[in-house]
């Protein structure tokens, strides 16, 4: 077994490559994202601007972070880890998205905009773009995925968790919120 150095420039916000034994973290003076393994001493570093990582698909070929621009704000940008590793916006409005996980099944993304003036959950099918749904109402934040892809969790404004029944018909989703504590 063997233990990741901490890179000398700092790094964070690390996350597992499905189906390997790499993560891959931001280092946020370096400006890059790197995909270490933890069985050997390969690495491989991707350009980026600052960015906190969010979610890696579960094929591991895309990784998505966040990152902050200039005149948008909070973008999610994708950076493909295989190939040439170039990086394309995924979400990248006027208003601020963030915390963009992927769903089990790879066809979705949950994501928290700022859009409506504060926080909600909304979800985007996944890799291609479409017209947005939000999930939450009274704000929401941090959205995961349960493993199998029924449920989406997230915060509320008012610090409740949330579990978010998914139920697909056809290409579209619907959701049914129930607050579970506080």
């Amino acid at each position: 077994s063997s233990v990741l150095a901490a890179p000398a420039e700092g790094g964070g916000t690390p996350r597992w490559i499905p189906g390997t034994t790499d993560v891959i973290y931001s280092t946020f003076t370096a400006r890059a994202l790197v995909r270490q393994s933890t069985t050997s001493s390969e690495s491989r570093s991707f350009p980026a601007p600052t960015a906190w990582m969010t979610d890696v698909s579960p094929d591991g070929r895309t990784a998505l972070f966040l990152t902050s621009r200039p005149g948008t704000g909070e973008d999610v940008l994708q950076v493909a880890l295989e190939a040439d590793g170039g990086l394309s916006p995924f979400l990248a409005g006027p208003m601020g998205e963030r915390s963009a996980v992927i769903s089990p099944d790879a066809q979705w993304v949950a994501y928290a905009s700022d859009e409506s003036g504060r926080s909600e959950v909304s979800v985007e099918a996944y890799p291609g773009r479409g017209r947005n749904q939000v999930v939450s109402s009274g704000g929401g934040h941090q959205p995961q995925w349960s493993a199998d892809g029924r449920t989406l969790y997230y915060l509320t404004d008012d610090s409740a968790f949330v579990a978010a029944a998914v139920e697909r018909r056809g290409g579209s989703l619907s959701f049914s919120p129930r607050r579970l504590f506080r």
